[in-house]
């Protein structure tokens, strides 16, 4: 269970971000292949970093955050 990660920002823009989300799925149980992430969507660079990596929203809540 991952509940957060993030890169700090001096040292975001760097591609931080691309490697930690890319690294996840080494992580992950064998037989374990789905990953859910929950962001807000004021996060604006982070949801654009999850939908470059090929995350799709599957659910909106609104006011969750």
């Amino acid at each position: 269970y991952l509940s957060g990660f993030g890169v700090l920002p001096d040292a975001q823009g760097r591609g931080l971000g691309t490697r930690l989300l890319q690294a996840i799925p080494a992580c992950l149980n064998p037989g374990h292949t789905r990953l859910t992430l929950q962001v807000s969507s004021l996060n604006e660079e982070a949801c654009r970093l999850y939908q470059n990596q090929g995350f799709s929203i599957s659910l909106r809540r609104d006011y969750y955050y």
